[in-house]
């Protein structure tokens, strides 16, 4: 969320610093601030919500934290989409200001919609809780590869503000829906190979699992294909470059999914994919990606090519 901060506001003000160097070290020591506060405010909820005993604890951060996070995505989603409309003419701080606000609301409305029904101490249901956290992934994943990898296809087509926005939203919101069910056969397609390997473990929580790791792990795909490739290739047909990267996306995908497990157990996981969730590790990942691709601006790799 705190880089998040930073796209919208446009670095600002630390982007006057001068130097990437600078601009990076300020801006990640604001960034760590603010992530702070966000962790000291969550954690005062989950212990006035959940209980003050470890496995409380442990409960709610993993519910609360990952699916009232993962509902950012929304708000991520309508900023991105609507490309700031209709504040892309004013200045930072107030576009950031007024995106800022934006954004959270649409952040709440989905939260108590997809949280409060499934996620609460009240009415805890993990099956549900999987499902929309699940949803929320593919989402992310659609609306970064259609918004980032395709450049905004096919929702240009339609012309305008918010025309482009709305339709982005509805339709990544739909197909993240959708991709719960199918991405948890591609899951279940997933099985064989996984005991092939010698994994073992309950199919059911199994098939949630890679469900999720899945989407997570393509949206890791489309940000290196998009922001650390600068969307290779470009000198082809709009058709034949679409289809490149999309390919590469699916590629890296598959090789980040499958490769995270061999190397889990050098990072505390159990390296099974039957109940091995990748989620504290990737998000550290996405934050350290989306922190030297948006805040230090890739330097130094930058200038080296």
């Amino acid at each position: 969320m705190g880089v998040l901060f930073a796209i919208w506001f446009e670095n600002w003000p630390v982007y006057r610093m001068g130097p990437p160097w600078r601009v990076g070290i300020a801006g990640t020591i604001i960034n760590v601030i603010v992530a702070v506060v966000l962790y000291c405010i969550g954690m005062t909820y989950v212990v006035a919500f959940y209980g003050t005993s470890a496995w409380q604890v442990y409960v709610g951060v993993s519910i609360f934290g990952t699916l009232s996070g993962s509902c950012f995505s929304f708000g991520v989603l309508w900023v991105a989409g609507t490309m700031y409309w209709p504040f892309f003419d004013k200045k930072q701080p107030g576009r950031g200001i007024r995106v800022f606000i934006v954004g959270w609301i649409v952040t709440l409305v989905a939260w108590f919609l997809l949280f409060f029904p499934t996620g609460n101490s009240l009415s805890l249901n993990l099956t549900a809780y999987g499902f929309n956290l699940g949803w929320t992934q593919w989402t992310i994943f659609f609306s970064l590869l259609t918004l980032m990898t395709f450049e905004y296809w096919p929702w240009d087509k339609l012309g305008k503000q918010p025309k482009i926005g709305i339709a982005a939203f509805i339709v990544c919101t739909i197909l993240g829906f959708i991709f719960v069910y199918l991405g948890g056969y591609i899951a279940l397609a997933f099985v064989p190979i996984a005991q092939a390997l010698g994994f073992t473990g309950d199919i059911g929580t199994g098939v949630g699992y890679m469900n999720v790791a899945l989407a997570d792990w393509l949206i890791v795909a489309v940000i290196a294909v998009s922001l650390f490739f600068d969307n290779w290739p470009k000198g082809y047909s709009q058709t034949k470059n679409f289809l490149i990267r999309f390919i590469t996306v699916i590629v890296l995908g598959m090789i980040f999914f499958w490769g995270y497990y061999f190397i889990s157990p050098l990072l505390g996981g159990t390296g099974n994919p039957f109940n091995d969730s990748p989620t504290a590790f990737l998000l550290v990942l996405l934050w350290i990606e989306l922190l030297f691709a948006y805040i230090w601006r890739k330097w130094p790799v930058y200038t080296s090519l």
